[in-house]
């Protein structure tokens, strides 16, 4: 009950992005019944829309996965409403059926996000799709957020495209979700993306740590995610979300857990927990914090140099600015920063 002294209900839903029927199921704070009457209404409102933006997806014939959002809410509840979902997210195996996609969507009213532009230079964009894993859309007429992405993550599965639908070959099932039948991921990979997505930014909502703590455990094949963890070097993602269960929830992961995950790991998430959310302009201390962070979850020299050489970038810079080669934006960034300082204190 620690962190439900700490957080008020209201912080645990907009700091956290807990839904209140989460909270009420964690026991942590008396909900009232008209609350979540309130909270039901406006999710099956939003499920409307999310509806007519699944229809534009099929009725563009391009291969979509349906992950995160109303899928793992299915999954986990057997209710898409029952976990709060702010977004669609959807993984694109090919590239080039992400231009494809968005053109189509283009024509149906969807915008491209003013924080993700898009470059229509292709040697650029292609630089710019190395460095992140999503483009955002936003649909003003149904008020709704899409994320396409052409890759898991960004941190930890970092794949060319030939190494993403090696991943997803064999690892998809059809789930039926909102009456129609929708391509998802298997148990397996699903909850190793849940460990991903929760480690990447140090679990600073708790409702990812909530998505594991009340993912259907049963309906995972050990065996098979264990191999996943080992191929991709994530073994440590395990141990350090089973060790935040048991400090927050007295609970463990039904799995074998091999190792003990490095103390600074279980610190950093912690502090991320429960200290205040990082802005985007985060302090040198902060990034090399954030650096020996991943490098323990992921340790080798791979992973070592992949997060060095993401980090001597600002993929903005690739929309910002046209530059003839890649290795020009490694230099750019020190230029860029000081702009930034200089229109601040304008």
């Amino acid at each position: 009950m620690y962190l439900a002294s700490k957080f008020s209900i209201s912080e645990l839903v907009t700091r956290h992005r807990l839904s209140l029927a989460q909270i009420e199921r964690l026991g942590w704070g008396k909900i009232e019944k008209e609350q979540l009457i309130e909270e039901k209404v406006r999710a099956l409102a939003e499920l409307k829309n999310i509806q007519t933006a699944l229809d534009q997806l099929e009725q563009s014939e391009i291969f979509f996965i349906l992950f995160k959002g109303i899928a793992l809410s299915q999954r986990i509840y057997g209710d898409p409403t029952f976990r709060t979902s702010r977004d669609l997210d959807i993984l694109v195996l090919k590239r080039e059926d992400v231009e494809i996609l968005r053109k189509h969507l283009l024509s149906l009213g969807w915008e491209d996000s003013e924080e993700n532009p898009w470059i229509e230079n292709t040697k650029r964009r292609g630089w710019y799709m190395d460095y992140i894993h999503h483009h955002m859309m936003w649909n003003p007429c149904l008020s709704l957020l899409m994320e396409i992405h052409w890759n898991l993550d960004h941190q930890f599965l970092d794949l060319r495209e030939n190494e993403l639908q090696q991943l997803i070959s064999g690892n998809t099932q059809s789930m039926q979700v909102l009456n129609r039948e929708i391509q998802v991921l298997k148990p397996e990979l699903e909850f190793m993306y849940l460990l991903v997505h929760g480690a990447r930014d140090g679990y600073y909502r708790l409702k990812w740590l909530v998505d594991i703590l009340h993912y259907p455990f049963g309906k995972v094949d050990y065996s098979i995610l264990k191999q996943l963890l080992e191929k991709y070097n994530l073994k440590a993602l395990l141990v350090q979300a089973n060790e935040l269960l048991k400090t927050y929830f007295q609970q463990e992961i039904p799995f074998p857990i091999e190792s003990k995950a490095a103390f600074s790991t279980i610190k950093y998430a912690q502090k991320r927990i429960e200290g205040e959310l990082w802005t985007e302009s985060r302090s040198f201390s902060q990034i090399v914090e954030s650096e020996r962070y991943f490098f323990l979850l992921s340790p080798g020299i791979s992973s070592f140099f992949k997060s060095m050489a993401r980090n001597g970038i600002r993929h903005q810079d690739f929309s910002d600015v046209e530059l003839n080669a890649r290795w020009k934006y490694y230099f750019y960034r020190y230029i860029s920063y000081g702009k930034r300082k200089v229109s601040k204190t304008d």
